[in-house]
């Protein structure tokens, strides 16, 4: 017989542990590929490396301008193409 003063012990929270996620490396896909190729250049470039703080907003500053008008430019494909691959005819926006 279980005294009035004793209050039960909370149940503990199951743990699930986390999924692994895969490394890059270990897949073979092309697109992978590519970017563990962009990144090797990077690197041999020493892109990321900065010897100051100018030097950092210069490298930084390239690379927005690289990327700007990108969002102009799919907006003018997706209609170009009815919003449909090209190649495929697949429906699917977002993935393309």
């Amino acid at each position: 017989m279980r005294k009035i003063s004793e209050t039960p012990k909370p149940l503990e929270p199951s743990v699930k542990p986390e999924p692994k996620i895969p490394s890059l490396e270990s897949k073979t896909l092309p697109e992978i590929d590519e970017i563990l190729f962009a990144r090797e250049e990077l690197d041999k470039q020493k892109f990321f490396n900065f010897k100051s703080d100018s030097d950092a907003r210069k490298k930084i500053t390239v690379s927005i301008a690289r990327r700007q008008g990108q969002l102009q430019f799919r907006k003018s494909l997706l209609d170009a193409y009815s919003s449909k691959c090209a190649i495929t005819n697949f429906d699917a926006e977002a993935a393309l």
